[in-house]
């Protein structure tokens, strides 16, 4: 049986071999171990697990490496970036949504599972590619509008049009303040001294209406506005934003 997914993190095992973890196409995440993937030997051959490559193996249906750990062999690339590595701002952006993913995709049973969700692994793949495009104008864009979609899949996204306080409809020239504690936005006369959401809410507004090829269409987002939404993302998941190790990366170079 053969699977397919994107390279979410590798471990290198002894001297050529790997545990790598991959997205699949279910949307769930496999590890996986390759005799031999970290490449190398004799004849100096690659290895064709990099971070964020789309890969495919076949799975040794009576040789797992342990309970939760397949086996694979005759793996080969099906996808790969080819500029993201160029800019270490990208490969730190590239970093920051593989980690994240990794977190909230839930493991995949070969045997059992039948359920085909490919939503998450269509939003990673599509933030890959654009990530990888030479045209990219900003990574702040396409970091938006990729946790946008966590955001929507996790199923957290506020109620973008009434004020969570009052009930009353919220238009868009409005200011108003995101309220972690109650999971919504608030008129700003209504939300007892809390600061503006920076335009979050409109920004969100924005993000749901767009597809992934138009980002560019979009006016430069600032990075504060990612953090916002950031900082909501991990208080409603119950996370800690100190646990992710490439987010103060971000904060230093975007």
């Amino acid at each position: 049986m053969d699977i397919e997914g994107i390279v979410l993190g590798k471990t290198k095992i002894k001297e050529s071999d790997l545990i790598v973890n991959l997205l699949l196409r279910s949307g769930k995440k496999q590890s996986a171990y390759i005799y031999g993937g970290a490449g190398g030997g004799r004849i100096n051959r690659g290895s064709v697990f990099e971070l964020g490559y789309l890969v495919q193996g076949n799975v040794l249906q009576n040789k797992k490496y342990n309970h939760q750990t397949i086996t694979m062999s005759k793996s080969q690339i099906q996808w790969k970036h080819d500029n993201i590595r160029k800019n270490f701002k990208t490969f730190y952006s590239l970093n920051f949504v593989l980690e994240l993913v990794k977190k909230i995709a839930v493991d995949e049973d070969i045997e059992l599972s039948n359920d085909h969700d490919q939503e998450l692994f269509s939003v990673l793949s599509n933030t890959i590619y654009q990530l990888n495009q030479e045209s990219l104008k900003s990574q702040v864009n396409i970091l938006s509008i990729f946790l946008q979609r966590i955001i929507n899949y996790t199923g957290t996204l506020p109620n973008l049009d009434q004020c969570i306080i009052c009930g009353e409809n919220i238009e868009r020239k409005e200011k108003t303040s995101l309220v972690l504690s109650e999971g919504g936005f608030s008129h700003l006369t209504c939300s007892n001294g809390r600061v503006s959401d920076q335009g979050v809410r409109n920004l969100l507004i924005d993000l749901c209406q767009t597809r992934f090829q138009d980002i560019n269409s979009l006016e430069q987002i600032e990075f504060s506005q990612l953090h916002e939404m950031f900082s909501y993302f991990c208080y409603q998941l119950d996370m800690d934003q100190n646990g992710f190790q490439t987010w103060s990366f971000l904060g230093k170079t975007l």
